[in-house]
């Protein structure tokens, strides 16, 4: 696990009671039933993100939604996690799946820097 200030690994001594992490896996929609190759089919599903959240939130969770490629260029969808994070309840993560779209396959190397500008962006954007 990293700091999330630092980005170092965190030192956790041993004599400390476990830390459970929750990590949400948020990407596109895909028809399970379809024959390879599968294609995305959407990202509305990231909504019902808002109902978990409020479970998180009751629990004093904080969790990090890790978004593949279609989930973060999707304002429907990233525009959801981006309120959740700026309003502090949760960190945002990248995806990196290696069955990304051939077109998106050469721009992931640069997610991270964009995940970092989306997280900083004004709400209004």
């Amino acid at each position: 696990m990293l700091d999330p200030c630092t980005f170092s690994i965190i030192d956790w001594p041993a004599e400390e009671r476990p830390m459970v992490v929750v990590v949400v896996d948020s990407e596109a929609e895909f028809d399970w039933t379809a024959g390879a190759p599968r294609r995305a089919m959407g990202v509305t599903s990231v909504k019902a993100q808002l109902k978990v959240q409020s479970i998180f939130e009751r629990y004093e969770v904080r969790p990090t939604y890790v978004l593949d490629y279609p989930v973060s260029s999707t304002p429907e969808a990233y525009e959801i996690i981006r309120e959740l994070h700026q309003s502090g309840t949760c960190e945002i993560g990248a995806h990196l799946g290696a069955a990304l779209p051939a077109d998106s396959r050469a721009r992931s190397s640069s997610l991270a820097r964009e995940f970092r500008a989306m997280k900083a962006a004004p709400a209004d954007v």
